[in-house]
């Protein structure tokens, strides 16, 4: 594999998951707090 194919494939990635968690977190904080 090829150094940058992996980071070009690593970085959507992480953008996606950052992306779910800040919208996930929400719903996590609100289940605790009640």
């Amino acid at each position: 594999m090829n150094k940058e194919k992996l980071v070009r494939s690593i970085i959507p990635l992480i953008i996606i998951v950052l992306l779910l968690g800040s919208a996930l977190l929400p719903l996590f904080t609100a289940n605790i707090t009640q």
